[in-house]
């Protein structure tokens, strides 16, 4: 299986974290819930997306694991 932004560093997708980052997101729903999916935040490029793939800037969380292109 190919490497996405789910294992990359930059990527952070933890519910209580967003939820602490982002406190309006529970107005519709919990970052808990089903229908935010994996979605996360890319700190590297600012933006909130699916892990769906992998970019340029990616970088394994745990260092020195290959990655393949």
């Amino acid at each position: 299986m190919l490497p996405t932004c789910r294992d990359c560093k930059y990527f952070n997708n933890d519910p209580a974290w967003l939820e602490k980052e982002f406190p309006c997101m529970n107005a519709l729903s919990s970052a808990y819930g089903s229908a935010r999916g994996e979605a996360g935040v890319c700190s590297r490029l600012d933006i909130y997306l699916a892990p769906v793939k992998k970019c340029v800037f990616f970088e394994h969380r745990h260092a020195g694991l290959l990655t393949v292109s």
